[in-house]
């Protein structure tokens, strides 16, 4: 009794954080939008940029280029189905499926955001030729999604918490360089960067929720058949 009285208060524990971590993502993201609409995000982005785009260089614009690729569409389906296709072989499929549909509705999502915005580029010199809107930044918000969503399998399937905080920490760099690379190329805005970082941990965070949901029940209804 007591066992199960804990194991009930860890679970509602997990899903009150959750619930807050997805409330304050929500805040932050609304706040954003109305500084957007505001005009008020301008001295903010037009700052740093400055302060991101003043160490120019060709080996800093090459580095930032091979940095960038690593949130794109082509490596995003890559390393997704690699991982996918291992956790298969490893008798793991709802670990892949989780994979491949956070991957691909956080896409659907950040496609409709942007949409829904419809905000112009930069034009300030970008270095490289992107089309689409601009807010929230796709790859920022992918990075996020794609090696989030990858420190979340990793957690479950290794039982380490050295490995798995180096896990964290490799997804947080990455995500973080990634969204560095589209300001110093000129293609995002700094405030996309930030909207895409928030609406992607907003889709992780949802996403993991929903995992740990159904490992809780889906055994419970087998049991039960």
């Amino acid at each position: 009794m007591d066992f199960f009285s804990v194991h009930i208060r860890k679970k509602y524990l997990y899903m009150t954080m959750m619930a807050g971590l997805i409330v304050i993502y929500f805040l932050i993201f609304n706040e954003m939008v109305d500084e957007l609409k505001e005009g008020e995000l301008i001295e903010f982005d037009k700052s740093v940029i400055e302060s991101i785009q003043s160490p120019f260089s060709e080996e800093f614009t090459k580095m930032a280029t091979k940095i960038t690729f690593f949130g794109s569409v082509i490596w995003i389906v890559t390393l997704v189905s690699i991982f996918s296709l291992f956790l298969f072989l490893l008798s793991k499929k709802h670990y892949a499926l989780y994979l491949i549909l956070t991957s691909a509705l956080g896409g659907g999502f950040n496609w409709g955001l942007k949409y829904l915005f419809q905000r112009e580029r930069p034009d300030i010199a970008p270095l490289l030729s992107v089309s689409g809107y601009s807010f929230p930044s796709g790859h920022s918000m992918a990075s996020v999604i794609l090696y989030g969503s990858i420190a979340v399998v990793c957690i479950r399937l290794i039982k380490n918490k050295y490995i798995n905080g180096l896990i964290w920490l490799l997804a947080f760099i990455s995500s973080l360089t990634i969204g560095w690379s589209r300001i110093y190329l000129g293609v995002h805005y700094p405030s996309d960067v930030v909207a895409g970082f928030v609406a992607g941990a907003a889709w992780l965070t949802i996403s993991a929720w929903m995992l740990r949901y159904l490992e809780y029940k889906v055994p419970k209804k087998y049991r039960r058949e």
